[in-house]
């Protein structure tokens, strides 16, 4: 498959959660937590360099 190639979004599989995957409290704070890592390692990714160049400047 190309990069060109067009996706038809109509033909994927839906997702469906349950209710007891959507309630349980610990699933939810393992998606939070992955979140706020997603979020941390984004941000590093970006200040590392910045922090970097400023160091090398000064």
């Amino acid at each position: 498959m190309s990069r060109m190639e067009t996706i038809e979004v109509a033909a994927a599989t839906p997702a469906t959660v349950s209710s007891e995957f959507a309630n349980d409290p610990a699933i939810q704070l393992w998606l939070k937590m992955g979140r706020a890592a997603f979020f941390f390692c984004l941000w590093t990714s970006m200040a590392i360099p910045v922090a970097l160049i400023y160091y090398a400047r000064f």
